[in-house]
Formats: structure tokens, sequence, C-alpha cells
């Protein structure tokens, strides 16, 4: 705190015993120690506080960003999940449509499709029934 070293103590004691005289020197010792322990106590109190403050400041701070993260991964993870289900529903659409071109292109080549398919068989039963 002060860079006052023995020599510059024992000079002040010196002056304090020759104005106080040693009748009140040691009383007024007491009374500098303990207002010097008070104010010591009061440093180290507002220290704390501001120490404890300057945590919770900090601790709130960590808080927030957890926060942050916490929402950007609960996006990042809800994003994934709709761009997995659409690239699902587009596969999904592509095979199903890849599979009716290649029924309608396969029945166009070989007459067997539904459509051929029902008219043959309502012209067998027409056959079977023996009606025109």
């Amino acid at each position: 705190m002060f860079d006052i070293g023995f020599w510059e103590l024992a000079v002040i004691g010196a002056i304090m015993l020759v104005v106080l005289g040693p009748e009140r020197l040691p009383g007024v010792a007491r009374t500098a120690g303990f207002w010097l322990s008070k104010l010591r106590r009061m440093v180290s109190d507002v220290k704390n506080e501001v120490k404890r403050e300057m945590d919770a400041a900090e601790l709130k701070e960590l808080e927030d960003a957890k926060n942050q993260i916490q929402q950007a991964s609960s996006n990042v993870h809800r994003q994934m999940n709709e761009n997995i289900l659409s690239d699902s529903k587009k596969a999904e659409n592509t095979t199903k449509t890849s599979a009716q071109t290649k029924i309608r292109d396969e029945s166009k080549s070989t007459g067997s499709g539904p459509a051929s398919q029902q008219s043959k068989q309502s012209e067998k039963t027409e056959d079977d029934s023996g009606r025109p």
C-alpha cells in the first residue's frame, strides 16, 4: 500500500511520543489500530462484493452464451430434419414418377398396360358368354 520502511515508522513513533507523551500514546495507538483494522475489513468487504458482482456478471454472460448456442443447435437440428424429410419426399416422388413412367412406357410398347388388360378381359368375357 504505502512504501514505508522501518526507519520511517521509527521516526513517526518518536515524533508521536514527543507530541502525545508516554501516557496518551498507548491509547492513541490502540485507537489507531482499531480504525486501521476496521478500514482493512471494509476494503476487504468491498473487494469481495466487487468480485461477486463480476462473477455474477460473468456467469450471466456465460448463461447467455450457453442459451444462444443451444438455440443455434436446435435450429440446426430442426433444419436438418426438415431437409431430410424434404429430400426423402423428393426421392419418393421421383421414384413414383419414374416407376409410373416406366409402366406407361412398357404398356405402350407391349400393349399390356392396365387399360389394355381390362379391354382384353372384357373381350374374353364376351367370348365366353357367346354374345357379341
